[in-house]
């Protein structure tokens, strides 16, 4: 299972597996057009830092060998 979550700081987005997984997944934000705005890395956990996006809804998507994951966000 995956999770994502906000931090104390409202410009950060949290993401954490229950299970650890094996091998490196990539993690995407979208704007509202479906553009890839922010592309990383990331292993079992990664925090985003969401402060060069301006307000607005955004798709998180999370896929790799094992995971495939979105989620709805919104900045305020």
């Amino acid at each position: 299972d995956l999770h994502s979550f906000p931090t104390r700081r409202s410009s950060d987005l949290a993401i954490a597996w229950i299970h650890g997984i094996k091998s490196t997944a990539t993690a995407e934000v979208m704007n509202s057009l479906g553009q890839v705005v922010m592309k990383g890395a990331i292993n079992n956990a990664a925090t985003l830092n969401l402060t060069s996006l301006n307000a607005g809804i955004y798709m998180v998507r999370v896929s790799g060998k094992n995971v495939n994951f979105a989620k709805k966000i919104v900045l305020r």
